[in-house]
């Protein structure tokens, strides 16, 4: 069984954060749109945050974590019944969003969850990733597992296989991306999976629905032609912020447009006609930074029909800008300094404040 540096040293940040910090602090990592565009999600440390569209509470979730379990994300199902609330190294909980309470908790195989969970796009099931260089499908109203698959073994030098995230491609199959390669796999069938291109992406990626898959660092995989492209570079970061997080990419749910965090106190914009990329606006992603420690987006949320969008960060703020516009409509400010910031700040010293340009 493989557990890769990054496994340990997330897990060594995560027992420092959370000696000092524990798990009630109410931070927020992620955000989602209902498919009814009529509730917000928000997890974060404490649990799952229900808001309407002008960030009025509607409901909270407490969701219990292992202290050095830091829940990340969330994902509504089709219908808008439920949603999972993940977190690194433990389980994976379903919330019933009508009655406000968690059903179901899925335990991940040790040692822990890797790669963002997603929702099968009609059925209820889900699929998520482990250190472990699997993936696993459950159902998510009993709990069951369903599918497993192990990525191929590599070359030691290439580096680790961990899946960075999926796309259902029609309904019984599932594009699989790791760090190394992409596989398209049918899970009704026990054969071998199709490998579709080597890979080499550096963070979490977003497909979109016409079957293309965009990584951070910008690099467009179309798995209906196979070819990959470069559609988009680095931003200009701020001199002296450290670069230490995982950095974000979303498409909006027309594939229009996508979202890019490639910088600290920046997210930018970019327009899509199907081929390539051209930067349309470029946003402040948060008030200040921090030199010592850097800014990162943790989360970008899309309405449903692709005319709004939402970024969480981790200096507790919440912003929500029209898409077609970019003007800003929401800014929310009820939630805490990440503990990664905290933990970061009080081993180095260093709290000086700087506006973000």
């Amino acid at each position: 069984m493989k557990k890769c540096a990054l496994y340990f040293a997330f897990v060594l940040s995560m027992l420092l954060c959370c000696a000092s910090y524990g798990q009630e602090s109410n931070w927020a990592s992620s955000i989602a749109w209902s498919p009814d565009g009529q509730t917000i999600a928000v997890g974060g440390g404490a649990g799952v945050w229900f808001f309407d569209n002008a960030f009025n509470e509607l409901g909270f979730v407490r969701v219990e974590h292992a202290i050095e379990h830091a829940p990340r994300l969330i994902a509504w199902n089709a219908t808008g019944e439920f949603l999972v609330h993940s977190s690194f190294l433990s389980s994976i909980k379903v919330v019933d969003a009508n009655k406000r309470e968690v059903i179901r908790e899925i335990v991940v195989p040790d040692p822990g969850l890797w790669a963002p969970v997603h929702w099968h796009p009609k059925e209820s099931l889900i699929i998520g990733g482990t250190y472990q260089e699997t993936t696993h499908i459950w159902d998510a109203i009993t709990g069951e597992e369903l599918f497993y698959f192990e990525s191929p073994a590599e070359p030691s030098d290439l580096g680790n296989s961990d899946p960075l995230g999926f796309c259902w491609f029609a309904e019984n199959e599932v594009v699989i991306v790791t760090r190394l390669a992409t596989y398209v796999v049918a899970i009704t069938e026990n054969m071998m999976p199709q490998s579709f291109s080597r890979h080499l992406g550096h963070n979490w990626i977003s497909c979109n629905r016409d079957y293309q898959i965009l990584t951070p660092d910008g690099w467009l995989l179309d798995l209906a032609t196979g070819l990959e492209t470069k559609i988009f570079g680095r931003g200009k970061d701020l001199q002296g912020t450290a670069d230490i997080f995982p950095l974000t990419v979303s498409w909006s749910p027309s594939a229009g447009r996508f979202v890019s965090s490639l910088n600290r106190c920046r997210i930018r914009v970019f327009e899509f006609d199907g081929q390539s990329g051209r930067l349309a606006a470029e946003l402040s992603g948060g008030a200040y930074y921090i030199p010592a420690v850097g800014f990162h987006i943790g989360s970008i949320g899309w309405h449903p029909d692709s005319s709004q969008f939402a970024v969480v960060g981790e200096f507790g703020d919440i912003r929500v800008w029209d898409a077609n516009t970019y003007e800003l409509l929401h800014r929310f400010d009820g939630f805490d300094l990440h503990p990664n910031v905290l933990a970061l700040l009080e081993r180095s010293g260093k709290t000086g404040k700087e506006m973000c340009p």
